[in-house]
C-alpha cells in the first residue's frame, strides 16, 4: 500500500510504502510545540479508501493510525468442460461446454448467490465482493447433474 502525509499548511510531504501485513513507519516533522497534524492518503490496487484522507494529529511520541479501505469487487471468470479424465484441467480430447446454469455460492454468507452462464466456448465472467466461493453448474450435457467445481477465493489484485 502507498501513503502520502501532507503537512495540513501543505509545508511538507512525505510518501511511503506499508510491509505485507500494512503496517508502516514514516518520520515526520513536527512543530517546536511538539505537535504535528498530516492528511493521510492510502492507495492499493484493488481497493478504495474508506474515506477521502484520514487527519492525524502527532505529537512527540510514536503514534499509529488505522487506515481502512474497502475492497472493490472483482472479476471472477473460467471455463466449463467435462473433465473426463478428472485431473481439472482441460486437455486437448476435453472440449468446452456451454452452461445455462451456474451457482456461484458465497462460502462464508450463504445468503450470498450469483448465477451466471457460460458462452459457447465455454467462458463465463462474473464481478464479485472478494471472498471464498463454491461454484457449482449444471448442464445437460453430463445427464443433468449439479456439478461442484470446488471452492475458489475471489482477492482483489
Amino acid at each position: 500500500m502507498n501513503l502520502t502525509l501532507e503537512a495540513v499548511d501543505g509545508s511538507v510531504t512525505f510518501e511511503t510504502t506499508s510491509d505485507q501485513n500494512g503496517n508502516y513507519r514514516q518520520w515526520v516533522r513536527i512543530g517546536l510545540d511538539g505537535n504535528g497534524t498530516y492528511k493521510v492518503t492510502a492507495e492499493r490496487a484493488g481497493f478504495e479508501p474508506k474515506e477521502e484522507f484520514w487527519e492525524h494529529k502527532i505529537n512527540v511520541t510514536n503514534q499509529s493510525r488505522d487506515i481502512q479501505l474497502l475492497a472493490l469487487n472483482v472479476t471472477f471468470n473460467g471455463t466449463t468442460f467435462i473433465d473426463l479424465n478428472g485431473n481439472g484441467n482441460m486437455n486437448r480430447f476435453e472440449h468446452p461446454v456451454q452452461v445455462d446454469h451456474i451457482e456461484i455460492w458465497s462460502a462464508e454468507n450463504t445468503s450470498m448467490r450469483f448465477l451466471t452462464e457460460s458462452d459457447e466456448n465455454g467462458t463465463f465472467n462474473v464481478t464479485l465482493p472478494p471472498g471464498a466461493y463454491n461454484v457449482y453448474a449444471r448442464t445437460e450435457e453430463d445427464g443433468g447433474h449439479l456439478v461442484h467445481l470446488r471452492p475458489h477465493e475471489v482477492e482483489p489484485i
